[in-house]
């Protein structure tokens, strides 16, 4: 059963469906024998705006990041170790999490893949106060997901144009210094082949 509110939900439309499958086929034996938690979707909200380029570069083992396809990014806590190095130098042990969060940029989250209410609220209130406070993002005041993307999209394009201009620098000061070196190796060699070599004469007895 999906997109129930409760489990006391769940039961009532599993106990619903068996009262209709029976009704319409009443010679099997229909009844509900095992009920069982296995995915549990919260959401909630930060109150802040959360840096999504910033978080991506620093867990890029466990958070993806592609704003063409996803307004959010996939945050996959079982993909982080036992020991995680946050950016202010602090060391944080991560005791088994293994839910699945997705962090807009307005600062909602939406936690999947728990069994529970409450383990869905461990891990974000987890993910909040050893994490994600660090990402906070007090610089651009932009909460749309499509100026949002527009803008990183700029950003990495700027980066781009950045890299290429300071590559394109370094092969122009390598190929000067390699024409400089090789015309000052010419020049020995030429000074070499020029010198003359004049043997000393004994006279005979």
């Amino acid at each position: 059963m999906q997109g129930c509110c409760s489990q006391e939900d769940c039961e009532f439309a599993s106990e619903t469906y068996i009262n209709i499958l029976k009704h319409y086929i009443p010679t099997l034996p229909w009844t509900l024998l095992d009920l069982k938690v296995q995915n549990v979707v919260c959401s909630a909200n930060t109150g802040f705006l959360i840096d999504l380029v910033r978080l991506q570069n620093d867990f890029s083992a466990a958070v993806n990041l592609d704003l063409r396809l996803f307004p959010g990014a996939c945050f996959r806590l079982k993909n982080l170790p036992r020991l995680v190095q946050l950016r202010n130098g602090k060391c944080i042990h991560n005791s088994g999490h293994t839910t699945v969060v997705n962090v807009f940029r307005t600062g909602m989250v939406v936690v999947t893949g728990s069994k529970s209410v409450e383990m869905a609220r461990d891990d974000f209130e987890w993910l909040v106060r050893n994490i994600l406070h660090l990402y906070r993002d007090t610089e651009m005041d932009v909460r749309s997901s499509s100026q949002y993307r527009q803008l990183v999209e700029d950003l990495r394009a700027e980066e781009t144009l950045a890299a290429s201009e300071m590559l394109t620098d370094t092969s122009s000061v390598m190929k000067n210094f390699d024409a400089d070196l090789y015309s000052r190796v010419q020049a020995r060699n030429t000074n070499i082949h020029c010198s003359t070599f004049k043997p000393t004469t004994q006279s005979g007895f």
